[in-house]
């Protein structure tokens, strides 16, 4: 019996045999992010393939750098293509959990911040666009800042029931 392999382990990323002392186990999908510890999920890697990957997924969403620029990086520590490959992959789902975490951290009252931006630096385009369709300021801003509201919170908006409170609030001078 060898015991040496009991005591190995092969990294998923650069694929050499390390004492299983320095085993770290890397959640594809983070576990802050909602990843589950099932196998499919989790792979061993070595502690400077782990700190490599979240240090290029990291970089990914800073987006400072290009991914040939990132993917250089790693192939200067690595060297081997398929062990880049691979690093890149899990730096990769890294990235979107991390943007996506961040996109389902965004609260509707940050529209009301881009409301007020929006309205004062490009006041003179949103009054000629208002103008031309002949609606008014407040009714288009609140028509673009609903549009962006109902995409990025996948919600469904009736545009007709909007329209008639609009038109209520008007007739009623609550506009």
């Amino acid at each position: 019996m060898n015991h040496d392999a009991i005591y190995t382990f092969k990294c998923y990323s650069c694929h050499e045999e390390f004492p299983s002392i320095h085993k770290h186990v890397h959640h594809k999908v983070p576990q802050s992010l909602g990843g589950k510890d099932t196998l499919d999920n989790l792979v061993s890697l070595c502690p400077q393939c782990h700190d490599l990957l979240h240090n290029i997924a990291y970089k990914l969403v800073s987006k400072k750098h290009s991914i040939s620029f990132l993917e250089d990086m790693v192939r200067m520590v690595l060297r081997d293509n398929n062990s880049v490959k691979r690093c890149m992959e899990l730096a990769f789902l890294v990235r979107d959990e991390i943007i996506q975490q961040k996109e389902s951290e965004k609260d509707p009252n940050d529209f009301a911040d881009l409301y007020i931006r929006m309205r004062y630096k490009h006041k003179k385009k949103l009054h000629e666009w208002a103008k031309s369709t002949k609606i008014s300021l407040e009714d288009l801003t609140r028509n673009i800042l609903l549009r962006a509201l109902s995409d990025k919170f996948n919600m469904t908006i009736d545009h007709s029931q909007e329209a008639k409170a609009v038109r209520h609030n008007k007739k009623h001078g609550n506009s």
